[in-house]
């Protein structure tokens, strides 16, 4: 499972992909820039061009009115109503590497080490850190497809945004996710 937090930010910035403005001008539609027209909509009130820039605020409002089992699952819970009728074991994100090797010991699986490199996403956004209070204030700044690639990318983590508005929005949207993430035993 991924911190809610963080897979939060990293589903905002997925909205933000500069291929979307390419993929437009030749009408062709993703999934997520479907996701992307209708932020659009309901933060505009009427529909304008893809480019048209996004906050993570905005994003984060969003997505508290929409209905999860109509939505792409970049953007909603990990927890599902299956993880109520079936046990299901859940480990940390950040401790995918342990939790592989504690698997493989138990299942009697060859080990994955040679070729775990291929387990990382390569379209995931290099994140800088950066002030906390610049993060802040970038949360709240739209942020336009066409320098997704170009501007700085800050690390977002729950700590940074407890006790804030973005904070509270994520719980309100992610709260069974949040809870099953704090009781996993690494």
């Amino acid at each position: 499972m991924r911190c809610p937090y963080e897979r939060a930010f990293s589903s905002y910035l997925q909205l933000n992909n500069p291929k979307f403005l390419r993929l437009a001008q030749n009408d062709v539609f993703t999934p997520g820039m479907k996701v992307r027209e209708s932020v659009l909509k309901a933060t505009t009130g009427h529909e304008v061009g893809i480019e048209h820039p996004i906050s993570f605020l905005q994003y984060l409002i969003w997505l508290q009115s929409q209905d999860f089992r109509k939505l792409d699952p970049h953007h909603t819970p990990q927890m599902t109503p299956l993880e109520e009728l079936i046990p299901v074991r859940w480990y940390r994100l950040e401790d995918f590497s342990l939790a592989t090797k504690k698997l493989e010991k138990e299942f009697s699986l060859k080990s994955s080490s040679p070729i775990s490199g291929r387990f990382s996403s390569g379209h995931h956004q290099l994140k800088e850190q950066i002030d906390p209070l610049d993060v802040l204030a970038f949360l709240e700044q739209p942020m336009y497809c066409d320098t997704a690639l170009t501007r700085k990318v800050p690390v977002v983590t729950r700590s940074l945004l407890e006790g804030t508005k973005f904070d509270e929005l994520i719980r309100e949207s992610f709260s069974k996710d949040i809870a099953r993430y704090d009781s996993i035993n690494s």
